[in-house]
């Protein structure tokens, strides 16, 4: 699997994506918002692990 899953995979892999195309809010954000996203990213992938 690929370390970027695609925009499609949940919420923080959207937001990465907004991030990398410069398309989100003004800057990345602070440790608040990276611990948010990882979380969102992480638990995405586990549920998708589980139905798979």
């Amino acid at each position: 699997m690929s370390d970027f899953r695609g925009a499609a995979a949940g919420g923080g892999e959207a937001w990465l994506r907004d991030c990398a195309y410069g398309q989100g809010p003004s800057g990345t954000g602070n440790a608040a918002v990276w611990l948010r996203v990882g979380n969102v990213q992480h638990m995405s992938y586990v549920v998708r692990s589980l139905r798979a």
